[in-house]
């Protein structure tokens, strides 16, 4: 059965949390983030949680800029990224504002000379700011439409090595790249970007082939497309040991408690001196502000999954 939670999980006797980083509240101000609770009640469903990480506050919606917000946005040199006309354009590209003009924007890529006496080719960029968010950690997804780019009536192939460099508050700037052919939201690279609440985090795409890109030996040239870049708030990953306490309901059971890093906890229940545990419920957190109370599961709900552990169904409505 589901049930909704308005501010009540789970009750431990003792949590310790690891996080990958560490600008989220601490508990009671311990930088160790260790505390206990005493405050269980005569119910297995209604014990009281301390604290969790991060905390409904911290929770915020992903940023997006799109390629035609001129205010977060800027491209070089002058005139030479192009507009698609509608009839040669993707048919999915993002539209922050459904009556753009300007739905992405393309350019033609250049390669870096094999004589390394040559001069190297002038080089487009296309640049997206962050604007102002809160300070945190972040991951960054481009978007690039599915559908074909015509130039000429002729079906452009996407760069697979389309080199990006991300600049954040740290001020390191880190080179990486990506498959524009995939299409769609695709994340830049596996890692997590900073931003100290002034400095913004800045992402730039250009369109040279290095000597070593894959698309480089190509007898066709591939275009780089410019389109939306999202800002999706990071707040690592949280590791909790389980946690054990006498069962308030049948004193020779204990309940054990699992935190786990996509945002679930468990609560398992077995006889004292015995082997093996059953499934009482797993708390799902709301991944987002606006989605109201987390919902607890039991395996009277088609949505509960118990995984290895074996189901329990005993768990009444409290």
């Amino acid at each position: 059965m589901k049930r909704t939670l308005i501010g009540i999980v789970a009750s431990v006797a003792t949590l310790t949390l690891s996080v990958a980083q560490d600008s989220w509240p601490t508990h009671r101000g311990s930088n160790q983030r260790t505390g206990t609770t005493t405050n269980a009640r005569n119910s297995v469903a209604n014990f009281l949680l301390a604290w969790t990480l991060p905390d409904m506050g911290s929770i915020r919606l992903p940023t997006v800029v799109d390629n035609d917000n001129t205010t977060l946005t800027n491209s070089t040199p002058a005139g030479v990224w192009k507009t698609p006309s509608e009839a040669e354009r993707a048919t999915d590209p993002y539209l922050d504002n459904p009556n753009s003009t300007i739905p992405y924007q393309y350019v033609p890529c250049v390669r870096e000379p094999l004589d390394p006496n040559e001069p190297m080719p002038t080089i487009a960029r296309f640049t997206w700011r962050s604007g102002q968010l809160v300070p945190g950690y972040y991951r960054i997804f481009v978007y690039v439409p599915s559908g074909d780019t015509r130039i000429g009536g002729i079906s452009a192939q996407y760069a697979r090595q389309a080199e990006y460099q991300v600049v954040d508050s740290t001020g390191n700037a880190t080179t990486l790249y990506l498959n524009q052919s995939l299409g769609g939201w695709q994340p830049l690279g596996d890692r997590v970007f900073y931003y100290d609440g002034s400095t913004q985090i800045v992402v730039t795409l250009n369109n040279l082939l290095r000597q070593n890109n894959i698309d480089s030996p190509l007898s066709t040239t591939p275009i780089v497309a410019a389109d939306a870049i999202r800002f999706v708030p990071d707040y690592g990953t949280v590791h909790a040991s389980p946690v054990a306490i006498r069962s308030p309901l049948t004193p020779g059971n204990h309940l054990v408690y699992i935190a786990n890093g996509n945002g679930t906890i468990t609560c398992m229940e077995n006889t004292v001196g015995t082997r093996g545990a059953r499934v009482r419920w797993t708390l799902r957190v709301p991944d987002l502000p606006d989605q109201g109370a987390g919902q607890i599961y039991d395996d009277e709900d088609a949505n509960f999954t118990a995984g290895l552990f074996t189901p329990n169904d005993a768990l009444t409505d409290r």
